[in-house]
C-alpha cells in the first residue's frame, strides 16, 4: 500500500474515532432531549459523513452498520418512531461496532471481517442482556492516534464520560446525572494517557457503591437522581481533579473492620488511626468491602492501581467522605509535570 493511501487511512481513522466520541456525547444528551431537532440533525449528519467517507474508502460493512443507523435516525426525523431509551441503546450499538471495525482499520488498514448484526430487523431492541454486554465494552481504552500536539485538554477523555456513566446507570439500575467542570484545562498528553482508566474507575467506584438506587435516596430526603461531579482546575501549582457524588459516602469503622478481617492492619494499630487515615485504606492492595463481585468493581482490586498510576507520574489522591452525604476523590498533578512532555526535563542525551 503506498504511503499515500495509508496517510488518508490514518486521517480517516483520527477523524471518525472524533466523530464517534462526539456521537456517544450527543446521544446520551439526545436521550434526555428526545426533542430536540437540532441534536438529532447533528447526530443524524455526522453518521452521514461516516457512511459517505466509508463508502469512498470501499469499507462497505461501516458502511452498511451506518445505512442502518442513518435509517432508524431518518425515521425519528420525519416522525415516524419515536426516539425511546430503546431505540437510543440500538444506535449505541451501531456506533460501538463502527469502533470495533476502526480498531481494525488503524492495526491492518482493513475490516476485521465480523458478521455484525443486521439493525433493522430489531425496531425496538433492548432486552437487558444487551448493561451487560454493551458494559463490557465501555471505552476506557488507549488512545492510539498520533495528536499534532502534547498539550490536550482533558475534555479529550471526558467526552467520552457521558457514554460511561449512561451505561453504568443501566447497569446499576440508578439514576445518575453527570456535571462537567473545566474541560478546557490543559495536560500534556502522557498525563491524559495516565489518568484515563483511573478516572474510569473512580467513576464506577461512584456509581456502583456511592450513588443508592433511586428508591433507597428518595427514602432518605435525597432527588431520587444521584450526582456526579468532575472538577479540573488549576490551583497552587497543580492541576487538580476532583471527581465528587453526593452518594451514601465510606463508613471510616466499616473500612477498618474489613481490613482487620483481612489481616491487612493489626488491632492496635487500627485503633490509634483517625478517620481521614481509615478511609486511605481501601488504597491497599487487595481491599474491598463489596459483598459480591459484580461486572462493575468489586474484585478487591483497583484502587492500589489508581494510587500506583498516579503516583508514578508524580501525583498524588486522597479522598474525603461523609456518611449520607457522598464522597469526593481528589488528585493533584504538579502543574510542571502537567505541562512538561515526559522524559524531557532532567536528562541528557
Amino acid at each position: 500500500m503506498e504511503e499515500t493511501d495509508l496517510h488518508i487511512i490514518r486521517e480517516f481513522v483520527m477523524e471518525s474515532g472524533e466523530n464517534l466520541d462526539r456521537l456517544d456525547r450527543e446521544l446520551v444528551e439526545l436521550e434526555r432531549r428526545p426533542k430536540d431537532a437540532k441534536l438529532l440533525a447533528s447526530v443524524f449528519r455526522t453518521i452521514h459523513t461516516i457512511k459517505g467517507t466509508c463508502g469512498f474508502l470501499g469499507y462497505r460493512t461501516i458502511e452498511r452498520v451506518a445505512h442502518h443507523a442513518e435509517n432508524v435516525l431518518g425515521q425519528i426525523r420525519d416522525g415516524e418512531r419515536q426516539l425511546t431509551p430503546q431505540v437510543v441503546s440500538l444506535i449505541l450499538e451501531t456506533v460501538d461496532a463502527i469502533k470495533t471495525e476502526l480498531t481494525s482499520i488503524a492495526a491492518t488498514s482493513t475490516e476485521s471481517g465480523a458478521a455484525h448484526a443486521d439493525f433493522r430487523g430489531r425496531p425496538e431492541a433492548a432486552g437487558s442482556g444487551a448493561a451487560g454486554q454493551r458494559l463490557n465494552r465501555i471505552p476506557i481504552e488507549r488512545q492510539t492516534s498520533v495528536t499534532k500536539t502534547r498539550m490536550q485538554p482533558i475534555g479529550t477523555i471526558w467526552n467520552k464520560l457521558p457514554r460511561v456513566v449512561r451505561d453504568l446507570a443501566s447497569v446499576c439500575g440508578k439514576q445518575i446525572g453527570l456535571e462537567l467542570d473545566g474541560a478546557d484545562t490543559m495536560l500534556d498528553k502522557t498525563i491524559i494517557e495516565a489518568i484515563r482508566d483511573p478516572l474510569v474507575h473512580i467513576i464506577r467506584n461512584s456509581c456502583d457503591h456511592g450513588i443508592e438506587p433511586p428508591g433507597e435516596r428518595v427514602r432518605a430526603g435525597k432527588p431520587a437522581q444521584g450526582r456526579l461531579r468532575l472538577r479540573a482546575f488549576h490551583e497552587s501549582g497543580n492541576v487538580n481533579i476532583e471527581i465528587s457524588d453526593d452518594g451514601a459516602g465510606i463508613d471510616p469503622q466499616g473500612l477498618k473492620a474489613t481490613a482487620l478481617q483481612k489481616g491487612l492492619l493489626g488491632p492496635g494499630q487500627a485503633d490509634r488511626m483517625h478517620d481521614r487515615e481509615l478511609l486511605h485504606l481501601a488504597f491497599l492492595p487487595g481491599f474491598s468491602t463489596a459483598r459480591q463481585v459484580s461486572n462493575i468493581s468489586g474484585r478487591g482490586v483497583g484502587m492500589d492501581i489508581v494510587k500506583t498510576n498516579i503516583e508514578e507520574i508524580g501525583g498524588a489522591v486522597e479522598i474525603s467522605s461523609s456518611l449520607g452525604q457522598g464522597t469526593v476523590v481528589r488528585i493533584k498533578i504538579p502543574l510542571i509535570l502537567a505541562t512538561v512532555p515526559q522524559g524531557s526535563a532532567g536528562t541528557s542525551s
